[in-house]
């Protein structure tokens, strides 16, 4: 029987324990609600009470008819939901917020120790947002990222895992760049997204205001553990990108803050990295559960949050993400990315916030680079920290020998290497720009000026090979690039 944080906080202390909102465990269901009065008991996970609970979408207004729980988009919200009490009732921030407040009111009277997790749906797309919330920045200019108009001219460009659909800056022209990137921060589309946006914030922080005022007029505020964190981030436009799934701090870094007054010291900082699977065992040993049974795969740091420190950080820590076609290893100053689209990248976030500059090849972190790639091969081999379909690709481990610079050319500031020897008939660059000393090293493939195998691995299978081991692999993707001589290209 697997046990769960729900699970042991019930049979270990007794806790009562709910949760509300978005759930995203019960399959293709969708919205996934409960009927009636009715528990899902099936699919609980421990957790006593899951009435409030629904499983997809991002359901705007919620609603109880005939003790059934519906939710609705919207516009349909405003005119299918007849919620009495107005849309601070029923908009589904408010409304879970307040289901959440009366089931702590309710074991708050019966003597129990609670836990509730609200699992609150926004700020997510579509975004939209109730009354007064709609307008509250209305009046407000929303620039575009930094990081946005320096992709979109490619000074630098940025990886090609940060290119897809949900690319913003797809169709900007490097020859008008400015032009159509302030056309985009100038658009009803954007200002009103973003406005929108932080209406939907300002909506939940008013809604935590709400339960810390609770737990305070009740008396229990100072014994009460709150954490306010997220799944994941939302890039809003940094590096051209809008929604999830990017290693950027903007994607994958999350918030994590804590509440404990009785033991949590009041502006505590921590710039250790951990991730989410950190979470369990270190809020159960801080109510007094150990977790050697359970074997949750997370850190416990709670010495880290107790310690009476103001700001503490664990430089040598390495925690590890994966996205869609990437995976990383992170400290708390580095980030390495390996890919199954691009050359690897490492980020100093120290010195570089916004994430623009590859490092990986900066001999001053030659030490942490090797160190990062050792933890994150260990972690795929001993862990079988999984990667998807990144498993079936030869996937660069090390920096090829020869390679174009994805940067606009230097002097030639609206053109890639791509560009060399389409014709200028076509908008392109003649061959003989090549004869340009920095162009031919900015540009060695396009301008044939480099043919030779690299020295370090390519990863595949988890298996790390170098040229001599793939010989027999020429045919596939990304193979003759890594090893030109031994392919044959030259």
């Amino acid at each position: 029987t697997m046990s769960t944080f729900a699970n042991d906080l019930k049979k270990e202390k007794g806790y009562s324990t709910a949760y509300l909102g978005k759930w995203h465990l019960d399959g293709d269901n969708k919205p996934g609600v409960l009927s009636g009065n009715s528990e899902n008991t099936k699919r609980k996970f421990g957790f006593g009470s899951n009435r409030y609970r629904y499983n997809r979408g991002h359901w705007k207004f919620m609603d109880m008819k005939e003790q059934k729980v519906k939710v609705f988009e919207f516009e349909e919200g405003q005119k299918n939901c007849d919620c009495k009490g107005g849309d601070e009732k029923h908009y589904t921030t408010d409304f879970l917020f307040d289901k959440s407040i009366q089931y702590m009111k309710n074991k708050k009277d019966s003597g129990n120790p609670f836990a509730v997790v609200l699992s609150i749906p926004d700020p997510h797309g579509p975004n939209i947002v109730r009354k007064p919330y709609n307008d509250m920045y209305r009046s407000m200019h929303f620039s575009l990222p930094y990081s946005m108009r320096r992709m979109a001219k490619r000074k630098p460009a940025g990886p090609t895992w940060a290119e897809d659909m949900w690319s913003i800056i797809v169709d900007v022209s490097m020859k008008q760049s400015k032009k159509d990137l302030d056309a985009i921060e100038h658009s009803e589309l954007y200002q009103s997204d973003m406005n929108q946006y932080y209406g939907m914030v300002k909506c939940i922080d008013d809604n935590v205001g709400k339960m810390r005022r609770f737990l305070k007029k009740n008396n229990i505020y100072d014994n009460t553990i709150i954490v306010f964190t997220s799944d994941h981030g939302d890039l809003l436009g940094e590096h051209g990108r809008k929604n999830k799934g990017l290693a950027y701090r903007t994607s994958a870094g999350i918030p994590f803050l804590m509440s404990y007054p009785n033991k949590i010291r009041k502006g505590k900082i921590i710039t250790t990295p951990y991730t989410t699977v950190d979470f369990a065992p270190s809020i159960l040993n801080m109510v007094g559960i150990t977790t050697d049974e359970t074997k949750f795969d997370g850190i416990d740091f709670t010495e880290e949050l107790l310690n009476n420190n103001l700001v503490t950080k664990n430089e040598d820590q390495i925690r590890f993400i994966r996205g869609k076609n990437w995976i990383g290893a992170i400290t708390q100053r580095f980030k390495l990315v390996i890919s199954s689209t691009d050359v690897p990248w490492m980020f100093d976030m120290q010195n570089d916030h916004v994430e623009l500059m590859n490092n990986f090849e900066t001999e001053e972190f030659a030490d942490v680079r090797e160190r990062l790639l050792d933890a994150l091969y260990k972690e795929i081999i001993e862990d079988d920290f999984k990667f998807n379909e990144m498993n079936r690709f030869f996937i660069y481990w090390s920096m090829p020998k020869c390679l174009d610079s994805r940067n606009a050319i230097p002097g030639n500031e609206e053109y890639l290497c791509t560009d060399i020897g389409t014709g200028t008939e076509l908008g392109g660059l003649p061959d003989e720009i090549c004869v340009n000393g920095a162009i031919k090293k900015h540009c060695s493939v396009s301008c044939e000026n480099c043919c030779e195998d690299s020295e370090g691995k390519m990863l595949h299978r988890r298996e790390l090979l170098g040229c001599s081991e793939l010989k027999d692999y020429c045919d596939e993707y990304r193979v003759p690039e890594f090893c030109p001589v031994t392919c044959g290209l030259c």
